[in-house]
Order: structure tokens, then sequence, then C-alpha cells
């Protein structure tokens, strides 16, 4: 691997011209490897007039592990007959597909009912208007006999019977 020593590259341009592999560009006056394209060939080094290219043994880069996560322990599958399964059973199969199905529903049936819905609607309110006589309370005065009577309702009792 090739590596740059920053405070000897004069950004003079020479390693980049001569890398076959297009490995060295210039970023901020400075010369840069891209470790994915060099293959260590050398050319840029005898290139460089202020030798600010060197030759470096490939570190050993120590493999730095994430925290391992704590792994999916799923529950062992258990074999029940067909009489006894329980309704959770039941639930995990039977639930997302009626959930998918009443999503299709009102994604795609209901705002094509809607207008008919209410057409309909209108047509039965229209009849009714014309079927029916006003209903509405007149402004007449009720005796009492017609008036509904309000609170508790006394039972009088006949004496001697």
């Amino acid at each position: 691997m090739i590596q740059v020593e920053q405070a000897l590259c004069t950004g003079c341009g020479v390693c980049v011209e001569t890398c076959p592999k297009s490995a060295v560009f210039l970023y901020n006056g400075k010369a840069l490897i891209d470790a994915a394209l060099c293959d260590g060939c050398g050319v840029c080094i005898e290139a460089c007039p202020k030798e600010a290219l060197s030759q470096v043994a490939q570190p050993v880069i120590e493999e730095t592990r994430e925290p391992s996560l704590p792994a999916v322990i799923e529950p062992p599958l258990e074999v029940v007959p067909a009489g006894q399964r329980s309704l959770a059973s039941w639930r995990r199969v039977v639930l997302p597909a009626v959930g998918g199905a009443l999503g299709w529903v009102g994604r795609e049936i209901v705002p094509r009912l809607a207008p008919l819905a209410v057409d309909v609607l209108d047509a039965t309110l229209e009849r009714r208007r014309h079927l029916e006589p006003d209903t509405r309370p007149s402004q007449s005065v009720t005796t009492a006999r017609e008036r509904p009577r309000r609170g508790r309702r006394r039972r009088c009792r006949r004496r001697g019977e």
C-alpha cells in the first residue's frame, strides 16, 4: 500500500499523471490515494520529485465487531390437533387478510358507492316529502286532557269496597 506524507507533498500533480490505475488524485492541493483502486505498483513513488510517497506494509486491521445483538429466539413450533386450535393462532392468519381486504374495500369500493348511496338517500327523502302530510305540530291550544301528564301518577282507592 502506498502512503502520502502530507507535509512533504507540494501538490505538483506528477504522481497523478503517472499512476496507471488513476488511484492518485489531488484534493485541497495535496495528493491522496484511493486504496480501492491502488494495486501498489510504485510508479507514482518513483515519479514524485519531493519523495512524499512511500510504500508501507499493509496495516493489520483488527476486526471491529459491533456489539453483538441478541439472537432472535423464535418460540418452538407447537403441533396442535385441528380440534384444539386456539383463537390466537387464527388471529395470526385471519387478521392480516381481513385488514388487507378492508383496506382494499376502503380504497376501491367505498369511493364508487358513495355517490350511489347519496343518490338513493336523496330519492328516498324526496319520496317521503311527497307522500307524508305535514306532521309538524300546529300552533293551536291543546286542552288539559290532550296534554301529556307530567310527574308521578297517584292512584286513588275507594273506601268500602
